[in-house]
């Protein structure tokens, strides 16, 4: 197989032996040698099966071929459960090259390949490398240079052990600096620096986004995987999809490299009765059981968890592709993930559009949207830390540092960060505040935004486990940003930089996690996924996406672009509120194709017992104004209406008069459109609480499983004679271990209307029919269960299965975010004046007081939250 790194034929095996590969095939490829022949392996040694401290070897073997016949052969042996001792790759190369008297070249054998190892010894200067393997399936042992038909691999899970710490999730090298320090390398870092070609289409992203679970948990891509497509690009120079190695079965089938590992992981499991597992005995189950808890010499037992594959089969259905961008989709598409930091580039460099790629055929998986390439960063950062002791909080600047450290590697800052990092400790202005005072918090944070761009953020920390200080000084800050200033303003509880205070370098201890101490890998975990949510909220408040779904807007074809996603809310009054203390309601929508951004809109509503959004015909005319705005040149037809926060009892009221609002609101925006709005209006309920049984690999303290669709689709009449199909989006529950587990509530889905003429995925249309007594048929159901599924994922916040459709979630949290302008009537210690005497009166007050809402700042500001304005954008979260 040919390509522009040579020719290769490797199986996916060990992720370093992958790494080593790209090196040496580009070495290979600089000194001219046509190839890197095949990976061989030697099976396990059954001998030696029901021992615990086994050892089970495994043999690689990488040729590489010269054109005069030279050649030299690096053969690596390896036990799995061991490490194998540090050293050079130098020397590796220094043992097992051997020259070749035939070679026809004016230099000597002896001389080339001094000569090809001091280049080598440039490239690897200074790495130095230990492994941890898993071991082999038990197999019959074959003459060398044959891989064995009936051989399966193992998957090859990212996890060996290699640097400081030894417990991390992807390969790393060490490097050992002038001073004597060891510093950790990512292999994938390592190689996109200083391996692959800068014009080589593999611009990959740095930051770990790809995340599954209800709990965000770092999924790395397995090594052999960016192996496979680093030696095959995803699009050779030619536009066409570079083939893969295929591997032939006693049958003759052909089998991708990646069907192997699934193949692999199915006859682990065992599941099916009569497999491979069962049909070799009892001995090998009791091999099985003693690999699975196999502890290594520093102490670290293997993560079980090697069933992604198998999840991902279960859950979606995975077919593996034959095409390495569909193989590197596959994985990332079927978590519903895609990491977006970077796009994709053609051999020139240039930006491959859209059109391009379907006319190259290929599906390119790591592209971000469009909007992403043009968002502007934030010019600068300000620093506020209020606390109510005098002291300084010694834990804010440096996690302070690391959360700019990595902001600047992600280009989410465009500005000097070594110069920023050397004044960051003058930079934080520290507010001693005992007691809450808003006139104390205004001057604070207008002497710190006095001079500030517009586009800056302003990071304010609140180091305070009192909640009624932290959620007074909470509403007083958003309030002075949203209407006073207008600078975005990040608010965060100090507990957060404690956590990132974790990934210091150098910083080891123990601590606890929902009250059960762990150790340092769980820290850094949950250090990992407080600082990249921290990252995606500061981004999101500029307007700019952090990660993508792959498929979400394929899902609305071939009417995407003219389609916009609703979501609608109401968030009412507690027991503490003063009386007639009015309702929030909120409606979210979509501006784009992509369904990923948001814009907003929000009222006050008279307290009652109105299930129906009041003022929904008004917001909904700002929803449509923003979209034309967004998509001069298209016509909107379709809308998707998620309502959250409705009962059943209610569901044919909202349905009659909410949906007449939303028609009200298109004929006013649209006055010369010459055809209906087609409305799908899904509601959403909370369902019953779901006890999910933790399976074995998951009894950590972050959970590792996607939120899976339960319930298979049912019809069933209402009591109002409605048909509906419903159907439930399951969290799983979190918790420490299997004793403690808390459970969470599934979101039930309701389909109450369809007027929409053409299906989703873009299936042929069917004719027009009434959304008031059509029935709705399985296919359409679950091309809905579908797009549903895929909004839970589109959370800007958190790249992680959520119960909640992204729309509902926005604007759940919309009308959540607006209570903090009535904190103090909800809490009922606000002075209502007097000749309040209905609710109609409170909604008056609130929206026509000026003293209640000042008008101040730089002339930024808006004329209060309320006011019936159209906006681009929705209120900073």
């Amino acid at each position: 197989m040919s390509s522009d790194y040579g020719e290769t034929d490797l199986v996916p095996g060990d992720s370093t032996i992958a790494a080593l590969s790209i090196i040496l095939t580009k070495f290979a490829q600089a000194e001219g040698w046509l190839s890197i022949g095949r990976t061989l392996y030697e099976p396990a040694n059954l001998a030696v099966q029901k021992r615990r401290d086994f050892h089970l070897r495994q043999g690689v073997s990488l040729s590489i071929r010269m054109p005069q016949a030279e050649s030299f052969t690096l053969d690596l042996h390896k036990q799995s459960n061991h490490f194998y001792p540090e050293g050079s790759l130098v020397a590796f190369v220094d043992q097992f090259c051997a020259p070749d008297p035939t070679s026809k070249d004016q230099l000597t054998p002896l001389q080339r390949i001094d000569r090809s190892r001091n280049k080598l010894e440039e490239v690897l200067k200074g790495l130095k490398v230990r492994y941890n393997y898993e071991p082999w399936m038990p197999g019959d042992a074959r003459a060398p240079g044959i891989l064995p038909q009936d051989h399966i691999p193992t998957r090859g899970r990212v996890r060996a052990i290699v640097g400081i710490g030894g417990r991390a999730k992807e390969v790393f090298f060490t490097r050992e600096t002038e001073n004597g320090e060891s510093v950790r390398i990512s292999v994938k870092s390592h190689f996109n620096k200083n391996v692959l070609s800068a014009d080589s289409p593999l611009d990959r992203p740095e930051l770990p986004l790809i995340n599954t679970g209800s709990v965000a948990m770092p999924v790395w891509v397995p090594m052999e995987l960016l192996h496979i497509v680093a030696n095959q690009p995803l699009c050779n120079t030619k536009g066409k999809a570079a083939p893969l190695p295929e591997y032939n079965d006693k049958q003759g089938v052909n089998h991708h490299p990646c069907s192997l590992m699934k193949m692999q992981v199915q006859e682990e499991l065992g599941r099916k009765k009569g497999s491979k597992l069962e049909k070799r005995g009892e001995g090998f189950k009791e091999f099985d059981e003693q690999r699975r808890n196999v502890v290594s010499d520093d102490g670290y037992r293997p993560d079980p968890s090697i069933l992604e594959l198998e999840k991902l089969k279960q859950c979606f259905g995975i077919e593996i592709s034959r095409t390495p961008e569909q193989l590197y989709g596959h994985i990332l598409d079927h978590a519903e993930i895609v990491a977006a930091v970077t796009h994709s580039k053609d051999s020139k460099g240039v930006n491959i559009k859209s059109e391009e790629r379907k006319r190259n055929g290929g599906r390119w998986t790591h592209s971000v949207p469009d909007s992403y390439q043009h968002w502007e960063k934030f010019p600068a950062m300000m620093f506020v830390d209020f606390s109510p002791e005098p002291a300084a909080n010694p834990e804010f600047v440096p996690s302070l540092e690391n959360l700019i450290t990595e902001m600047v590697k992600l280009k989410v800052l465009n500005w000097d960060h070594e110069h920023f990092v050397k004044h960051i400790r003058n930079s934080v202005l520290r507010c001693a505040m005992p007691s809450f005072d808003v006139d104390v918090v205004k001057r604070a944070l207008e002497q710190k935004t006095r001079q500030a761009h517009p586009s800056s953020l302003l990071v304010v920390n609140i180091n305070s486990t009192d909640k009624v200080y932290s959620s007074r000084l909470h509403a007083a800050i958003k309030r002075w940003s949203d209407i006073e200033s207008g600078v975005r303003t990040l608010v965060v509880l100090d507990k957060s930089f404690k956590d990132i205070r974790v990934l210091e370098p150098g910083r080891h201890h123990t601590g606890t996690v929902h009250g059960t101490l762990v150790e340092d890998s769980s820290l850094e975990q949950a250090a990992l996924r407080k600082r990249g949510w921290l990252i995606r909220k500061a981004m999101a408040m500029q307007g700019a996406v952090s990660h993508g779904v792959k498929g979400l807007d394929e899902l609305c074809k071939p009417d995407a672009l003219d389609t916009m996603i609703v979501g609608a809310s109401i968030s009412r009054g507690g027991f503490n509120a003063i009386p007639f203390c009015p309702s929030i309601a909120s409606v979210v929508a979509s501006v784009d194709g992509r369904f990923f951004r948001y814009c907003g809109s929000m009222r006050l509503q008279r307290a009652g017992e109105e299930p129906e959004i009041l003022d929904l015909s008004d917001m909904m005319v700002e929803r449509f104004e923003a979209w034309k705005a967004a998509n001069r040149d298209k016509k909107l037809r379709c809308i998707i209406y998620y309502r959250s926060g409705a009962s059943e009892e209610d569901f044919a009221h909202l349905k009659r008069e909410e949906m007449a609002s939303i028609r009200l609101a298109y004929k006013h925006a649209f006055p010369d459109a010459n055809h209906d709005l087609q409305i799908v209006y899904i509601a959403l309920t909370k369902g019953r609480t779901r006890f999910t049984a933790s399976p074995s690999a998951d009894n950590t303290a972050v959970n590792h499983d996607l939120g899976l669709v339960v319930s298979p689709p049912q019809d069933h009449r209402h009591a109002h004679n409605l048909s509906r199909h419903t159907f439930h989006i399951d969290s799983t529950p979190r918790g420490d271990n299997d004793k403690n587990r808390v459970p969470a509530p599934s979101t039930k889905y309701s389909l109450l209307a369809n007027s929409k003429t053409t299906k989703l995925s873009g299936s042929s249309s069917s004719s027009g029919r009434s959304d008031a007594d059509s029935p709705h048929d399985d296919h359409t159901y679950e091309q809905y269960e579908r797009l549903t599924y895929a909004l839970c994922h589109a959370n800007p916040y958190a790249p992680c299965t959520l119960p909640r459709a992204a729309p509902a979630w926005h604007a759940r949290k919309l009308a959540n975010r607006g209570r903090c302008y009535l904190w103090e009537y909800l809490n009922g210690t606000a002075e209502v004046p007097r000749g309040i005497k209905e609710a109609g009166d409170v909604v008056g007050w609130l929206t026509g007081e000026k003293g209640v809402w000042p008008v101040g700042g730089k002339g930024r500001g808006r004329g209060g939250p309320w006011v019936e304005e159209c906006e681009g954008r929705m209120f900073w979260l």
